[in-house]
């Protein structure tokens, strides 16, 4: 997130989103193996952060078809 965040910031939108996808792709293999309970709730939380951001940007983009299959 942190990345893909300061890409942004730098106006490298292209490598941004490529390092949101990335990150985007290690939650969906990680979320298998985090237990549900407390610390879940905190790692939900950064996810739905890099989650927006990532939306967000592909909006800004244009690039609706990739933000609604997001």
């Amino acid at each position: 997130l942190g990345a893909a965040t300061a890409l942004e910031e730098l106006g490298d939108a292209d490598l941004a989103l490529s390092s949101y996808q990335s990150a985007e792709d290690l939650v969906d293999t990680m979320v298998r193996y985090v237990r549900f309970d407390t610390p879940h709730s905190a790692f939900l939380a950064r996810y739905e952060q890099s989650a927006r951001q990532y939306l967000d940007l592909l909006l800004r983009k244009g690039r609706l078809n990739d933000a609604f299959s997001l």
